[in-house]
């Protein structure tokens, strides 16, 4: 079973829930995340695997032993860093999905979900560890957004939104704004339209690199 880079739930019928008990399974265990339909009908457990290989396997077994594949349509592990062959056989052998990250619509924006972007809660602790995972910050896809017009001359609405994981409607009310600001400018190109940065754009790209 090769892993996937990106595990998208391109519907807005769907949210990520933090510290919840699923159901279905022992209250001695509380998934990392639970991504669920906001009907409620399904439940998807997810497991963020990232530090030492010792500390991944353990708690790949631990998600194993609790988290069981009959109780459940899919199962998700997101992980960072390498990972051993020991853990994609487990993977593959229990049916859970082996991804670099989880991309979720909810409407006005994508949220991106990695291991890497693990938060411990400054909350109470409730003893297993729970940890949270911050929405993009507006900048910072801002920044993604100008670092892949750069790359390229000019890119087009489509390419943006795809390269950088946001809907129609969200990535356009950005551009416009970038625009009016003279950080971007149109260009037409084949009957359609292109993006590209100016000048201004480029100093503007390199002051939020520096944030």
């Amino acid at each position: 079973m090769s892993d996937n880079l990106t595990v998208f739930f391109d519907s807005s019928e769907w949210e990520e829930s933090f510290n919840e008990y699923p159901g279905k399974l022992s209250k001695d265990y509380i998934p990392d995340i639970v991504i669920k339909s906001k009907s409620g009908e399904e439940r998807i457990p997810v497991l963020l695997l990232s530090g030492e290989s010792n500390k991944k396997l353990k708690k790949l077994q631990e998600f194993i032993d609790y988290v069981p594949g009959s109780s459940f349509n899919r199962r998700i592990c997101i992980y960072s860093g390498n990972i051993t062959p020991e853990i994609r056989i487990m993977c593959s052998k229990y049916n859970i999905t082996l991804c670099r990250k989880i991309v979720i619509n909810h409407g006005s924006f994508y949220k991106t979900i990695e291991a890497t972007d693990i938060k411990k809660s400054s909350g109470p602790s409730d003893g297993h560890g729970i940890d949270k995972i911050q929405r993009r910050e507006k900048i910072f896809i801002i920044r993604e957004m100008l670092e892949a017009i750069k790359l390229s001359d000019g890119m087009n609405i489509t390419k943006i939104i795809y390269k950088c994981n946001l809907n129609y409607q969200y990535a356009i009310k950005l551009l416009e704004d970038l625009a009016g600001r003279g950080v971007i400018q149109l260009i037409d190109y084949k009957g359609g339209i292109k993006y590209k940065i100016t000048a201004t754009g480029i100093k503007y790209l390199n002051d939020l690199k520096s944030i």
